[in-house]
């Protein structure tokens, strides 16, 4: 787990969901979670939690996705002391958190926020965030949450109340401070798994393509009318 704040204990889970790329059956995807509390879990008030805190990722995927392994990592360590991996049926998605809906591919996603209780430099709210994939969508809306079966806070009760035998809840990574309440956003996102190759600037790019793309298009043709104008004879 890199670049961690060793000073919480956290939970790392994995999740394993169908994709459709050519020679690329299933994706893996991961939720991060720095928890409270300082007492090292044992082995199996690990995976309680662990389990607890899947559960809104895996209410809210289809059930061709299942939590594929889980991973803790007590406070003061950058070594996980826990790890388990499951079989796919072991603990697969359910899709139980909608009324109804239309299952999507392994991109979409649901996003919960939890409001903290701090600032950042310019005094606006600090959240923290959790992105679910292989979601459903409404299904007269393709781009919004279905309708829930349950309130959002049972939904989310893990990371309100608590999860596993010591009910650790998500905390700030920075302040250790838990959110003061949970959400779900009503719209749903793309979060792709495949990164985009940066485009390559070519070096026989001109010095005036340069300046368009530095500082737009009126202010480099006013340079370029400038330069061009400059010490030729007034007449």
């Amino acid at each position: 787990m890199g670049h961690r704040n060793a000073a919480f204990q956290a939970f790392v889970l994995t999740f394993e969901s169908p994709w459709n790329l050519a020679g690329k059956t299933t994706e893996l995807w991961s939720q991060v979670f720095y928890v409270s509390g300082t007492i090292t879990h044992n082995d199996a008030d690990a995976e309680a939690a662990a389990l607890a805190l899947a559960q809104p990722a895996l209410s809210l995927a289809n059930p061709t996705s299942h939590l594929l392994k889980i991973a803790y990592y007590p406070s003061g360590s950058l070594v996980s002391t826990v790890n388990k991996t499951y079989a796919p049926g072991q603990h697969p998605g359910t899709g139980t958190a909608y009324t109804s809906g239309n299952p999507q591919q392994a991109e979409v996603t649901i996003v919960a926020h939890g409001q903290l209780p701090d600032k950042n430099s310019r005094g606006k709210p600090v959240y923290l965030r959790k992105y679910f994939h292989a979601v459903s969508t409404s299904q007269t809306d393709p781009n919004a949450l279905p309708p829930l079966s349950v309130p959002v806070t049972t939904l989310l009760a893990p990371y309100i109340t608590g999860a596993g035998p010591h009910a650790v809840v998500p905390v700030s990574p920075h302040t250790g401070q838990p959110a003061a309440t949970w959400t779900l956003e009503t719209h749903v996102f793309t979060h792709q798994f495949r990164k985009g190759k940066k485009k390559k600037v070519a070096a026989s790019q001109s010095l005036f393509d340069q300046l368009v793309q530095t500082i737009g298009d009126a202010a480099a043709l006013k340079l370029l009318e400038k330069a061009l104008t400059s010490g030729l004879p007034a007449g």
